[in-house]
């Protein structure tokens, strides 16, 4: 009886919470679903932006393609760039504007010598050195798509080069942008306000959690015996198609919302972390690292070495890097403002690819002497950052953003999470359509209840 009292209960929980956000989840489900593919569209919306043929010529240099660019954007800086692992993809360059005149660039002292022996004087122009860097920020750094830097400035300007000529190809901007910033708002916040409509998003986000949880519940056998039965797990776990009608409806939301649960409590979870920040301070906690931290963390300082000393290329410490982390992937380069004080960041992972594991691995550099900077992670000091050494919470906190967009683990992932994100988008409605005939199908019951009183009453009086 007890247990029963219980099932009532969660049964009535899930279907209040349901039908308070049921709404809301539709919007943020659906929203979220159609997001995941924004990178897809946005290549197929301008390919010439993102594509090029392979000439069989060698591409340029970093270093080449960092003066190419700098010459065709006066007073901008090259703050980051990504040279793709395909010959076939652009280069990614994010631009922040050059520092002013009077404000701190390289010292000069030295020479920088790029590939192909091209070099910037001793003195260099005023606010860094021709084909110098500056990074997004000194908090953090851009890498591809750019951050936000401290303080609140916007992000830089993006652009994507050709890797055999240095041309600047496209600024990124496509024809889908505008439909996929609406759907960016319209899952953060509804359209809404920042300040109304994350929170809003985040309680129907918890809200989903409680649903899914009291589901579950609800669909496991009420019976020990129900439980040894094959024929209870066959109706549990099969859509019966060929039933149709309201029964096709239950078993959609039935079944369904059984094969997505765990994914889906997975992309609610993570879909937190931008939601509170209570809740991201508490994952980082249970975690043992704070999610998105790369983008807070500062780069190393460095110290200039003693004597004549000139800037490594960027070629040189590309090179320097795959030995410390051999194999294939894409290589990311973040440009600091000022290189002789702080570290040129390296980070190489596979971003392309229907089945790999998105993540990347990092080193620090110190141009001046072109050495690698040793760092103290997790109790040991190591000169390269790996994914595969880091502790289990600190593996799933940093890939936090990959799991929620569905990039962890390629394309695989990405239809996995537009699977799991379309058929959430069906449970507020199936789960009312149920509610609603369940109500009228009780109704019809008491009515016929009603009509077959007086009948009764008649039979016993004649009786």
């Amino acid at each position: 009886m007890q247990f029963a009292s219980l099932r009532r209960f969660f049964y009535q929980l899930h279907l209040w919470l349901g039908v308070v956000s049921g709404l809301i989840l539709l919007v943020v489900c659906l929203s979220g679903s159609l997001y995941v593919f924004r990178e897809e569209a946005r290549r197929l919306a301008a390919p010439e932006q993102f594509y090029v043929e392979a000439s069989g010529e060698q591409r340029l240099s970093a270093d080449e393609i960092v003066a190419k660019v700098e010459a065709a954007k006066p007073g901008k800086k090259v703050g980051s760039l990504t040279i793709p692992e395909s010959p076939t993809r652009t280069v990614a360059v994010m631009l922040n504007d050059a520092p002013k005149k009077g404000e701190k660039g390289p010292k000069g002292e030295g020479q920088r010598e790029g590939k192909g022996g091209e070099k910037a004087g001793a003195k260099p122009e005023k606010g860094g050195e021709k084909g110098g860097e500056k990074g997004s920020d000194k908090a953090g750094q851009g890498g591809k798509g750019g951050g936000k830097p401290q303080g609140g400035k916007p992000r830089g300007e993006m652009i994507y080069v050709n890797p055999y000529t240095g041309e600047i190809v496209g600024d990124g901007k496509t024809s889908v942008d505008e439909f996929f910033g609406f759907l960016m708002k319209l899952h953060r916040w509804l359209c809404l306000p920042t300040e109304i409509g994350r929170p809003i998003v985040g309680v129907a986000t918890i809200i989903y959690v409680v649903i899914s949880l009291t589901g579950l519940i609800l669909w496991l056998p009420r019976t020990a015996a129900a439980w040894r039965r094959k024929s209870t797990w066959k109706l549990a776990l099969n859509v019966r198609f060929r039933r149709g009608g309201w029964p096709l409806v239950f078993d959609a939301h039935n079944a369904l919302g059984f094969y997505t649960l765990l994914p889906a409590l997975i992309l609610a979870l993570t879909g937190l972390c931008w939601s509170f920040g209570w809740y991201r301070d508490a994952a980082g906690a249970v975690l043992g690292e704070a999610p998105f931290k790369a983008k807070t963390e500062k780069p190393e300082e460095i110290s200039l070495p003693d004597g004549p000393w000139r800037l490594a290329s960027l070629e040189d410490l590309i090179a320097k890097h795959d030995k410390l982390d051999p194999g294939a992937g894409d290589v990311t380069i973040s440009l600091p403002q000022d290189p002789e004080t702080t570290a040129t960041t390296i980070q190489k992972g596979r971003v392309d690819g229907f089945f790999i594991l998105n993540v990347k691995n990092k080193t620090q550099w110190n141009r001046p002497d072109g050495t690698v900077v040793s760092v103290e992670r997790y109790g040991k000091t190591v000169e390269v950052e790996r994914f595969a050494d880091k502790p289990f919470g600190a593996k799933i906190a940093s890939s936090i953003r990959g799991i929620h967009l569905g990039e962890i683990t390629g394309l695989s992932s990405k239809i996995l999470a537009f699977l799991v994100c379309l058929i959430a988008t069906s449970f507020p409605a199936t789960g009312v359509a149920l509610w609603i005939h369940k109500l009228r199908a009780r109704n019809k019951k008491d009515e016929a209840q009603v009509d077959a009183a007086p009948a009764e009453e008649t039979s016993e009086a004649t009786a």
